[in-house]
C-alpha cells in the first residue's frame, strides 16, 4: 500500500483543507480503516491509530513504527461489535470512510463521539454519496457534525474523493490547539 493509495491522499488532503492540528503523539480511531491508507498516513505522522474494520489490513501498515512508536492497533470486527473497554481511555481524533449510507454512517460514528466527547480534537467523516440526492441532506450531514461535538462542521469534496465527501471540523478542545 503506497503513499499514493486513495485513502493515504484522502487523509492529507483533509488535513490541509480543514487546518486538523495532528501533532504526534495524538491517538486516532479509523472506522473502515482496511486496506490502511489513512492509518499509514497517520502513524508516519506519530499518531497511534486503533482501526476498526473486517476485512484485512495490508501488513506493512501493521508493522510500521512512526515517530514515537506509534502503531496501528487494528480490531478486525465491524465497527458495531466495538466495546468502549477496547479502546484507550483517550482518543484525539475520529476518522470515518464505511461503505454506509451517510445517514446510517453518521448515526453509527455518534456512540464513539459520546465515549470520547472529553478528548476529542475533531473528527472527519468521509461520506458515500451512492444517490446524488444525498446532497440535499447536506445540511443535516453538518447538523450531524455538531451533534457530535464539532464547533463548526463543514462539508467539502476534495479532489481524491470520487463519490464522497468529508464532514470534517474541530471541538472546542481542537479549537483551542489550533
Amino acid at each position: 500500500l503506497p503513499i499514493s493509495s486513495r485513502a493515504y491522499r484522502k487523509l492529507e488532503e483533509v488535513i490541509a483543507a480543514f487546518d486538523l492540528p495532528v501533532r504526534s503523539g495524538d491517538a486516532a480511531l479509523e472506522l473502515g480503516a482496511a486496506p490502511g491508507g489513512a492509518a499509514y498516513a497517520l502513524v508516519r505522522r506519530g499518531v497511534s491509530v486503533i482501526a476498526v474494520d473486517p476485512a484485512e489490513m495490508a501488513p506493512h501498515v501493521l508493522a510500521f513504527v512512526g515517530p514515537g512508536g506509534a502503531r496501528v492497533t487494528h480490531l478486525r470486527m465491524p465497527m458495531d461489535e466495538v466495546q468502549r473497554a477496547m479502546l484507550p481511555a483517550r482518543l484525539q481524533w475520529l476518522l470515518m470512510d464505511v461503505h454506509l449510507a451517510p445517514q446510517v454512517a453518521l448515526r453509527a460514528v455518534g456512540r464513539f463521539a459520546a465515549w470520547q466527547r472529553r478528548n476529542l480534537f475533531g473528527a472527519a467523516l468521509t461520506l458515500k454519496l451512492n444517490q446524488w440526492s444525498f446532497m440535499d441532506q447536506l445540511d443535516r450531514f453538518i447538523a450531524s457534525g455538531r451533534e457530535l461535538g464539532l464547533v463548526d462542521p463543514r462539508a467539502r469534496q476534495l479532489p481524491a474523493h470520487r463519490q464522497e465527501l468529508v464532514v470534517a471540523g474541530l471541538t472546542q478542545l481542537g479549537v483551542r490547539r489550533r
